[in-house]
């Protein structure tokens, strides 16, 4: 899986893990052949829940993966 978290890109394989701070741009991407499954894990959740926003089309984050 390519994992962006702000403008930071890893790779990351099976057992492996991404902390994202609360309010910070992010995106998962399979390169692999097969499928892949990720585990995401919120917390703490505090009032209503969460809330996100959709930003690909936005700049900058349109152009980092080319």
């Amino acid at each position: 899986v390519e994992q962006w978290v702000d403008r930071d890109k890893r790779v990351l394989t099976a057992g492996d893990s991404a902390f994202i701070p609360a309010g910070v741009v992010h995106a998962s991407f399979n390169i692999g052949k097969d499928d892949a499954t990720l585990l995401a894990i919120f917390g703490p959740c505090v009032g209503d829940g969460f809330e996100t926003t959709e930003v690909a089309a936005d700049a900058p984050w349109s152009t980092l993966r080319v």
